[in-house]
């Protein structure tokens, strides 16, 4: 019963979350110009079991941050982008769903996708 709780509520923390990632991009557009092209970024595979690949248009200069938060919000992965592509190391990870956030450096602006660990 705990974890169905827990799954609704991350389900639910998902939507809105997006739904806020969304408003916040909007809203600092104008102050974020850099980072416009930099919010289209790709995950690949996804799901994946041992690596997954980011992918992004374009950098800032200062590069873009990424971090990985689990279902519970426990943040288990950082790291700065100063490339397009990178890859991550998902070998020892719990399966589940993860949330990926793409920053600039600044935290102005940032935008979250999903993904699955199998």
């Amino acid at each position: 019963m705990m974890r169905k709780l827990l799954f609704i509520l991350f389900v639910f923390a998902v939507f809105n979350m997006t739904a806020q990632t969304t408003e916040t991009v909007k809203e600092r557009a104008s102050n974020a110009s850099q980072f416009e092209s930099a919010t289209k970024f790709s995950i690949f595979p996804n799901p994946g079991k041992n690596e997954m690949n980011i992918s992004v248009s374009s950098l800032t200069n200062e590069g873009l941050e990424l971090e990985v938060y689990d279902v519970l919000g426990k943040k288990v992965h950082v790291q700065t982008l100063n490339a397009l592509s990178a890859k991550v190391n998902i070998a020892k990870w719990n399966s589940g769903l993860y949330l990926v956030r793409l920053s600039s450096s600044n935290q102005e602006a940032h935008l979250t996708k999903r993904f699955v660990k199998l």
